[in-house]
This record gives C-alpha cells, sequence and structure tokens, in this order.
C-alpha cells in the first residue's frame, strides 16, 4: 500500500472523527458563521466544517509523530493497523472537541 493512500485514510479518518464531534457537541451540522460581540468585532465560529478539518489535521499530526511512519523512511512501504486508523478517528474527535471547546470558552 502506497504511503499516500495511507495518508490519505487517515486524513479521512480523522475529518470522520470531526463530523462526529459536530453531531455530538455542536447540535449537528451548523454552518461556519460569524457572530458579532458588543464592542464591534465579531468571531467566527468554525461549525462543522472546521471541526472536519481540524479532526482530519490533528489526526495526520498524530499518525505522522505516532504511528509506524515516524521510524521508518519515506520511500520504505509502510502497513496501516486497524490501532492506528481508529486512533485517527479518536484523536479527530478530540482535536475538533479542543477547538468547539476553546471558541466557546472565548464568547463566554
Amino acid at each position: 500500500m502506497s504511503i499516500l493512500l495511507l495518508l490519505g485514510l487517515i486524513v479521512v479518518a480523522g475529518g470522520i472523527g470531526g463530523l462526529i464531534n459536530s453531531l455530538i457537541n455542536d447540535k449537528g451540522f451548523v454552518l461556519p458563521h460569524a457572530v458579532p460581540k458588543g464592542d464591534g468585532t465579531s468571531i467566527l465560529l468554525p461549525g462543522f466544517v472546521g471541526n472536519i478539518l481540524i479532526g482530519a489535521v490533528a489526526a495526520t499530526v498524530s499518525w505522522l509523530l505516532y504511528g509506524p511512519f515516524n521510524q521508518s523512511a519515506i520511500t520504505s512501504d509502510v502497513t496501516l493497523t486497524l490501532g492506528a486508523l481508529g486512533g485517527a478517528i479518536l484523536v479527530g474527535m478530540a482535536g475538533s472537541g479542543w477547538l468547539s471547546n476553546a471558541v466557546q470558552l472565548y464568547l463566554g
């Protein structure tokens, strides 16, 4: 299996984790939108799209740091285990959850 295919699977798995987090914590598929604050500024709420992106990035970084790829040369064949795929989903959920919580704390 090629390294790019494996990386693609990790990105998709992290995105799925972010999507699941949106369903659990954000009450469904909320689109990105700006919320005005009292001082004339506004803050962008990333919605489910942001959760998917953050989940995909967090899972990718986790896999690159802790997966079987971290000890391998870029040109060698690397396998993807079910544990690594499951971990990518979990990290995707946690990463997008962190983003959602950070935004909610900022809004007060």
